[in-house]
């Protein structure tokens, strides 16, 4: 929908990235452009990661545009675009402030959407910041190594309530999610 916030709490080395470009390519053909801010890794670590999928780079430099970015995103959001932030850091002293700078990105937003990961402790439902990471979040996934749950889903597609619904997934190679399970109550 557009103006959404999708929140995706992982903890570390759970999947979030692998999440984010999965999301990338599966709906390149969708979408003119991805603004990708990543805070996490060199250029030629995240070309790595990209050569993973077996594409040529060619196929992701049309559409993909990577900034390096790790902080004040609200100053940076396409607001007609799609937005990944990989990943939102927190002060540790001020991760309640995290609601503030998610509702500063999604008042930058008209019709674009953004995907915000942020870091989690292993088991936790949410991302640092609690349940304030999820004010102005239409989905909101938890990830842990090989398991996700949407902790909320605002306009679930069908008749299934996603909500606190998990999956089992793996990441062979570090790159494609192979699904392990159907969406199933905990």
């Amino acid at each position: 929908m557009p103006k959404a916030i999708i929140v995706v709490a992982g903890a570390t080395n759970s999947g979030k990235t692998a999440f984010f470009l999965n999301f990338i390519k599966m709906n390149m053909d969708k979408f003119e452009e991805f603004h990708y801010f990543n805070s996490e890794t060199s250029a030629q670590a995240f070309r790595k990661r990209l050569d993973k999928y077996g594409e040529p780079i060619s196929f992701w430099e049309k559409k993909l545009k990577v900034v390096d970015r790790a902080s004040n995103y609200s100053d940076v959001i396409k607001p007609n675009g799609i937005n990944i932030i990989d990943y939102l850091e927190l002060d540790p002293e001020k991760t309640f402030k995290v609601s503030e700078y998610i509702r500063d990105i999604f008042n930058k937003l008209d019709q674009g959407i953004a995907l915000i990961g942020i870091q989690k402790a292993t088991n936790a439902s949410f991302g640092r910041g609690g349940e304030f990471t999820l004010e102005k979040a239409q989905l909101a996934i938890s990830m842990d190594y090989d398991k996700a749950k949407i902790v909320k889903c605002k306009s679930p597609k069908g008749n299934f309530n996603y909500h606190n619904a998990v999956i089992d997934f793996s990441i062979p190679g570090g790159c494609y999610i192979v699904e392990k399970s159907g969406w199933k109550r905990e």
